[in-house]
Order: C-alpha cells, then sequence, then structure tokens
C-alpha cells in the first residue's frame, strides 16, 4: 500500500547535503524538510551523484538522500541530455528498489523532466520554482550590472513548460508569480495556469535566528572586527553579480568621514565577485574595515547576523531573501534594493526599501544617528519574521497541498 506521506523531492541542481552545496535552496531544503519529518514525513531527495558520495546519506531519521549516477559531469548539469539522464536514473531506482512513493515534489525547472516522468506512472506531481531566469538579462541591463554567465534562452522554454504540465506549482513570492505573469505571458497568464499556481513563502528558523542582547553583541563585534563599539554593515549572500554587495561599498564610499572612520562592513559569503570587491575596498580606501569572512554555516553564521546593526541585501532581483528573513529574524532593520523580492518581506515599519547608493548612505547615516529607531525597526522587522516567515508556516503550507494533491491521486506505482 502506498504511504501517502512519503514525498519523493527531486533536485537536479542542488542537494540539502551541507558538505555538497552551499546555495540558499539547499539550506531551505535541509530547514523545511526536517520541519515535515516532524509532522509525519519520510522524504527521500534525488539528486546526480557527485565525485564519491555515498549512494544513499540519511539527514535525519525518516530524511534521507539517495545519489544517482549520471553519464557527464557538474558542467552539463543544465544540458537536456543530462536532464533526460538524470529523470531516467531516477525512474530505474525507484522501480529496482520498489518504492512507493505518494507525491513527487521538484525543485528548479532541471528537474521537471523527472517529475513528469514520476505523474506519468501515476504520481501526482507539484513543481516549486525557487528563482524565474527570463526577466534577468532585463533586470541587469536595467541596473547596469554585468551578468556572470550569459542565461541560455532554452530555459524560459523549460520553465514554462513545468509550469504548464505540473499538477500543482509553488512560487515562493508574490512578486515571483507576477513576474512570471508579465515575463512569460505578457500579462496574460492563461487561467488554468494562474489557478494551479500557490504562493508559499520560504522560511527560516526564527528560534535560531534570534536577538542577542547588547553585551553579547558587544563581545562579537570585538571579537570579530576589533572594537566594540564599532558600527557594523552586514551583508550575507553569494558574491555573485546577482547579489550585487558592490552596492553596499558604493554607499560606504558616500558616507561622511565620521561615520566612514567608525564604521565596518561584514561580507559573508563566497563567489566570483571577492577580487573584484576586495579591489573596489582598496580603491576607495576602507579595505581595513571590510571584513571577508567566506562561507559560514550554524553558530558562526549567526555571529555575523547577531553583530551587524543593519543588515544591507543589495540584489539586483530575489524571488524571497532568506538572508532577508534572517536578518529579520535577528532583530535587526534590514535595507534592501527597490525591484528585489525583499519589498515583500519588509513591508512597512519592518525595514527600507532605497533605490540608489546616496539614498543607502543617507539612510544608513540616519539609521547610525538614531538608535531608537534601528531598535524599533529591528522589533518590527523581529515580530513580521516570526509572524509570516518562520519555517513552521512554510512545512505547514507545503503540508496541505501535499495532502490536497496525494488524496485526490492515489499512486499505482
Amino acid at each position: 500500500m502506498v504511504d501517502l506521506k512519503r514525498v519523493m523531492w527531486i533536485c537536479h541542481w542542488e542537494s540539502p547535503y551541507e558538505e555538497e552545496w552551499k546555495g540558499g535552496m539547499g539550506i531551505y531544503m535541509r530547514t523545511v524538510g526536517r520541519e515535515l519529518t516532524h509532522r509525519g514525513y519520510d522524504i527521500d531527495v534525488f539528486t546526480p551523484r557527485i565525485g564519491d558520495r555515498p549512494a544513499i546519506q540519511e539527514l535525519d531519521p525518516h530524511f534521507r538522500v539517495i545519489r544517482v549516477d549520471v553519464n557527464g559531469t557538474h558542467g552539463d548539469i543544465r544540458n537536456s541530455q543530462h536532464m533526460h539522464d538524470f529523470s531516467e536514473a531516477v525512474r530505474g531506482y525507484v522501480r529496482r528498489n520498489g518504492e512507493r512513493y505518494g507525491l513527487a515534489h521538484a525543485h528548479y525547472f532541471s528537474s521537471h523532466g523527472t517529475g513528469i516522468t514520476m505523474k506519468s506512472e501515476g504520481i501526482p506531481y507539484v513543481i516549486q520554482l525557487h528563482q524565474l531566469y527570463k526577466p534577468r538579462p532585463i533586470l541587469f541591463a536595467e541596473a547596469g550590472i554585468e551578468m556572470e554567465v550569459p542565461i541560455d534562452p532554452r530555459f524560459f522554454e523549460y520553465e514554462i513548460t513545468a509550469v504548464e504540465e505540473a499538477d500543482k506549482v509553488i512560487f515562493v513570492s508574490h512578486s515571483q508569480k507576477e513576474d512570471f505573469r508579465q515575463f512569460y505571458y505578457n500579462g496574460q497568464m492563461p487561467e488554468q495556469v494562474d489557478r494551479k499556481i500557490t504562493v508559499v513563502h520560504n522560511g527560516v528558523d526564527t528560534r535560531h535566528f534570534r536577538p542577542a542582547k547588547p553585551g553579547e553583541i558587544r563581545r562579537l563585534k570585538r571579537n570579530y572586527v576589533g572594537y566594540s563599539d564599532a558600527y557594523v554593515l552586514g551583508f550575507v549572500g553569494r558574491l555573485a553579480p546577482l547579489k550585487a554587495a558592490g552596492r553596499i561599498l558604493e554607499g560606504f564610499n558616500h558616507l561622511d568621514p565620521k561615520h566612514r572612520q567608525n564604521t565596518h562592513v561584514a561580507v559573508t559569503g563566497e563567489g566570483p565577485d571577492i577580487q573584484h570587491l576586495e579591489k573596489m575596498s582598496r580603491d576607495i580606501g576602507v579595505y581595513d574595515r571590510v571584513h571577508f569572512y567566506g562561507y559560514q554555516t550554524g553558530d558562526d553564521l549567526l555571529d555575523r547576523y547577531q553583530m551587524s546593526d543593519i543588515g544591507i541585501i543589495p540584489t539586483v532581483r530575489e524571488t524571497f531573501g532568506l538572508c532577508v528573513a534572517e536578518f529579520m529574524a535577528c532583530g535587526k532593520p534590514v535595507i534592501v534594493w527597490k525591484g528585489s523580492g525583499g519589498p515583500e518581506e519588509v513591508v512597512g515599519e519592518s525595514g527600507i526599501v532605497v533605490s540608489s547608493s546616496e539614498e543607502l548612505a543617507n539612510t544608513v547615516t540616519r539609521l547610525l544617528d538614531n538608535k531608537n529607531e534601528r531598535r524599533q525597526i529591528g522589533r518590527m522587522a523581529r515580530e513580521r519574521c516570526v509572524n509570516n516567515f518562520d519555517i513552521r508556516f512554510t512545512a505547514e503550507n507545503l503540508a496541505k497541498i501535499y495532502g490536497e494533491l496525494s488524496e485526490k491521486n492515489v499512486p499505482v506505482f
């Protein structure tokens, strides 16, 4: 008999295993997967095997990664043949082992081929698009930022096909759904497509990401930037053109001498922009006050959030920023860039939206000069995150979708 609470996650592009992937989606899957197991779900995550990783690895009880062998290398992962081979490898594994699943949940368009293969076997199929590719060239051009890698236009076709063929579609923000309507359907999305799309915000663990007491914040500042009374502007994310961390340094360059002298920038993350950012900080004469911490996890990552006076996430486009929500959960005022997905998170008095480096500098100056305003925005940010973006709400919403689909479609696989 099929267990309707056994779910297969299909992740052609990423894995929740911590040492294997370092992207936000892997962190999200790890966190929400554990919450779902607390609600009685068994989750198997199917992903290509990289290197000599074991075929099966348990993340937690009832939550494991299953790696299948696929010809080619990681560089081929968005190649259509690689996608097809991955689909067949997953199908083969499921058949050989007599696995029974109540639902298939694919992440990213590159997992769609496998999702539709499972659907053909009688398993209800939902796809979650964590980001969209078609808007990017236009948005990068408008921002005057060069893309890291040109986008293959076939991705746009893959995305729209995935949405139209899945039983249910999950977007992570309302702004993402609106982008899909505008960029893929010129504002006229068919009703049958619109009806199958639901928004489930990403979530963060607000029990882990939490405010620190003033004494602890001073200790963290002393340990990490050398001065317990310094101001710290925090950034967390991949150091790549999409995240546009250079905008923070441009804003830093517009600060008045008094604030420049006592303000530090904490950059947490890794990526291809690291040398550009280091050079930029040297060129504007603040290299001694810009700290690059690399990729961090667990309590080390929490330290970087908690020691920051202000979080700044200036992404070109963000469907839903986990780092924004994590700053908010830590009770920090967050500044996001107009046009990104961040403004959907920092609604009202829970954050600030800017649109230029000059406006960023003016906002930073105002907040640094006004401790009460910083604290008030931080309190509102924490409250909004706890009430709207806690990972438990994400898991509850996913479980509701899973239940509705599974009960309507009893698999025959």
